[in-house]
């Protein structure tokens, strides 16, 4: 399974230690095998803490759509939710998760499997053999 590429986001000028913080919390509910770190075109962003609205920003403008992921503490949840406003504002797809929900393992397994089957399905080619039914009433092409 392929790697989700992930972007730590924290408030500006967090030490080094806010972000050991964030990768354990990361390791600790996915495992690390499962993810690396990416700081360009990330399938999600990960809200270490609060304040980092902007950098979230900044990142996600390049993006279609994106994870955001947040937990209960340092103002995460707070950032994330304003994160995602910005984006829904944007027409940018999004999706807000806690990492600490019952059900996360099977989202990011979910979301890998999108990713997976989306990388697989890109340049591909569809074709139209014959005429389209006359019974077809929603589905013309």
């Amino acid at each position: 399974m392929k790697k989700l590429k992930i972007k730590l986001v924290a408030f500006k000028g967090a030490g080094e230690e806010i972000f050991e913080k964030g990768l354990k919390m990361l390791d600790e509910c996915i495992g690390e095998e499962r993810f690396q770190m990416e700081e360009i075109h990330p399938d999600v962003l990960f809200f270490v803490t609060g304040g980092s609205e902007n950098e979230a920003a900044q990142t996600t403008l390049k993006l279609k759509h994106v994870e955001l992921w947040a937990h209960e503490e340092d103002n995460s949840y707070a950032s994330a939710t304003e994160t995602k406003a910005f984006l829904n504002k944007h027409d940018i797809t999004s999706f807000l998760r806690n990492i600490y929900d019952h059900n996360f393992k099977e989202n990011v397994e979910l979301l890998q499997n999108v990713i997976q089957a989306s990388k697989t399905l890109n340049n591909q080619q569809l074709g139209l053999l014959g005429e389209v039914s006359d019974w077809l009433i929603a589905s013309n092409i």
